[in-house]
């Protein structure tokens, strides 16, 4: 399946570009240097030009800030990454981040409450007579503007932090989470506690199993993203190194199409994040069963991964034995209305791997099934619930 065969977005194409517009050369050097006759006709055929341009032109996403600002376009930077615009005063582990007086973001997004986010995903955010025509088509549900994270990853991975944990491994435990004024509390992306970390094995590899989000992002306005991130070096806590920690915002209009951020540590280390700002998204959570599996054929693991909205990075939903799908067979993404969602499911044996594709058609709510026998390993299924989020927390209760 080839992505051109997603519907086109308005409101998402390719990135900013840094250098001057061919406008301005245009004013400055070409029709200013000819004689008034050809400089008129030159004039219109520019004019022509930048007519036939305006639809592209209207095709890309905002610019993102210039420099200096709390964002720089990924374009202006050589690497393509783009420093996290992290908050100061708001370490857990010398208790800045629970002053009330240390910066204004604590009373907004309420940091002082360490509880888990209250809506549930699929929470109803409409009645059926609302729909225009009618439910089946409802055309008058279009969405809101909502937050993906695409990954998380390791980066700048020092020798030190490498070594300490052994074998060339990493285990990390903590949490990331983000807080939208929706619901400010804890919308947890990565929770692993001390005794359950998770272990890159492989640093030439170094993704971050995330095990959320819990329920879609919003993004009407700046969203905090909360972490406390370390990486287990022994027997005792106070031996293991701090990853990072802290806060930091990403604004809501700087990234329509998915970007890098990196949000730097004190170890030598930092935490590459991945997102994008979405409009007219609708929340998908999708539950994946495991209807037949084979006994004694081995070890079987599993990958599903996701695309959404034409975008280019995959969503890695899960990676791991099939077994352990079970403790975690809820996933929850952002797509954009009428566009096409495409999940994979990889099934990898002794003797090889099969892949197996669904597609789905973003819609504002209802739900759909699909199911593939994977020869006679497995068979899996995934039913896809499509809904509109609260636009007030009050709606969902």
């Amino acid at each position: 399946m080839q992505l051109n065969l997603f519907d086109s977005n308005p409101m998402e194409g390719g990135g900013s570009d840094c250098r001057r517009p061919a406008s301005d050369d245009h004013e400055g050097t070409v029709v200013a240097s000819l004689p008034s006759s050809r400089k008129r006709k030159a004039a219109k055929d520019l004019e022509e030009e930048e007519e036939d341009l305006q639809p592209e032109e209207e095709s890309r996403p905002p610019a993102p800030p210039a420099k200096g600002r709390s964002c720089l376009p990924a374009a202006c930077h050589e690497d393509g990454i783009i420093p996290a615009f992290v908050i100061p005063g708001s370490k857990h582990r010398d208790g800045s981040i629970y002053r009330t007086d240390a910066h204004y973001w604590h009373g907004l997004y309420h940091l002082d409450d360490t509880s888990e986010t209250r809506l549930e995903p699929m929470t109803p955010s409409y009645s059926e007579q609302d729909c225009r025509p009618c439910v089946t088509d409802c055309q008058w549900h279009i969405g809101c503007s909502m937050m993906q994270i695409f990954s998380l990853e390791l980066a700048e991975i020092s020798n030190f932090a490498t070594g300490a944990a052994g074998a060339g491994a990493i285990q990390l435990y903590g949490f990331m989470a983000a807080r939208d004024l929706l619901d400010p509390l804890r919308n947890y992306v990565f929770n692993r506690t001390r005794d359950d970390p998770f272990t890159i094995r492989d640093v030439s590899y170094p993704f971050i199993q995330m095990t959320g989000p819990k329920r879609g992002i919003t993004m009407n306005s700046r969203v905090m993203i909360e972490y406390d991130l370390r990486i287990k070096r022994g027997e005792n806590e106070q031996d293991d190194l701090v990853l990072i920690d802290g806060a930091a915002t990403f604004s809501e209009i700087t990234n329509f199409i998915p970007y890098i951020y990196r949000i730097h540590g004190d170890c030598g280390m930092a935490v590459d994040i991945t997102l994008a700002h979405f409009i007219l998204a609708i929340e998908a959570t999708l539950q994946v069963r495991i209807y037949e599996l084979k006994d004694g054929c081995g070890s079987l693991n599993l990958t599903i991964t996701c695309r959404v909205s034409h975008m280019t990075p995959q969503i890695k939903l899960f990676q791991g034995p099939i077994d352990k799908l079970r403790d975690q067979n809820r996933f929850v993404v952002v797509a954009t209305l009428n566009t096409l969602m495409i999940t994979e499911f990889k099934l990898t044996h002794q003797h090889g791997s099969i892949s197996r594709r669904f597609e789905s058609r973003v819609v504002p709510h209802g739900s759909m099934s699909h199911c593939a026998k994977f020869a006679d390993l497995a068979t899996i299924g995934v039913e896809i619930f499509w809904s509109i989020l609260p636009t007030s927390l009050q709606e969902g209760f």
